[in-house]
């Protein structure tokens, strides 16, 4: 708990400190003060640390930050909140399961919206126009409260390649795509390569059946 000597702005975010995110109709509720009296103080507090900016009239404490931070679900419970028809995909869950092993600093989501960039406090939220019939292969958990979507491996991995542009090299019958990108997918049980091969199947993209052939004959052989 923060260490405020305004005894009023304690008690308030004291109660904050246990949310996940509040808008401005929810501080209005619970510090029983004016809209634009809110948007006054969330102003007043953001300057001075005490709040983090998820997107436009919404807020989570710092507080409820640093005790969430370390959480493996946290910064995708931040993307949900962000739009909560995406789901957290490519880059950051191949890394979350080791089949990626550069870093990454940024979260990517799927979403059949628009294509989309946002900036906050957290970092940097990409959603990645996906059709309609490709939106899925995710599964849904709550945390605090919130659905978090995230992408099970394999659809990360077809949403990665998905979106890449694949090189005229990759075209070659003896180039592995796999060893060129440094994906880590010799631990792809049979199911998994199955579930990726399906969504190749469904996108009926040629490129897709190119790198699903790809990674049958240079990694899946015994699949």
């Amino acid at each position: 708990m923060l260490t405020i000597p305004n005894t009023e702005t304690e008690k308030i975010l004291g109660k904050l400190e246990n949310l996940p995110y509040f808008t401005f109709e929810g501080l209005a509720t619970i510090a029983g003060k004016p809209h634009d009296q809110c948007k006054v103080m969330v102003n007043r507090w953001k300057k001075r640390g005490y709040l983090k900016r998820i997107k436009r009239g919404i807020y989570t404490t710092r507080e409820y930050y640093k005790r969430h931070m370390g959480n493996l679900y946290y910064m995708s419970s931040i993307a949900s909140i962000i739009d909560p028809l995406s789901y957290v995909s490519l880059e950051y869950i191949l890394q979350k399961n080791n089949i990626l092993t550069e870093a990454v600093y940024s979260v990517t989501s799927v979403t059949p919206r628009t294509t989309r960039k946002t900036k906050n406090d957290f970092g940097r939220f990409y959603y990645r126009s996906i059709k309609p019939e490709l939106f899925g292969g995710f599964t849904t958990i709550d945390y605090e409260g919130i659905n978090v979507n995230e992408a099970t491996a394999e659809k990360a991995l077809f949403d990665y390649m998905y979106f890449r542009t694949l090189s005229n090299m990759a075209k070659k019958p003896d180039f592995n795509v796999a060893e060129d990108l440094r994906l880590n997918l010799d631990d792809f049980s049979k199911d998994q390569v199955k579930a990726f091969n399906k969504w190749c199947n469904i996108s009926n993209v040629r490129k897709m059946m190119l790198i699903k052939k790809n990674f049958e004959e240079y990694v899946w052989k015994n699949h």
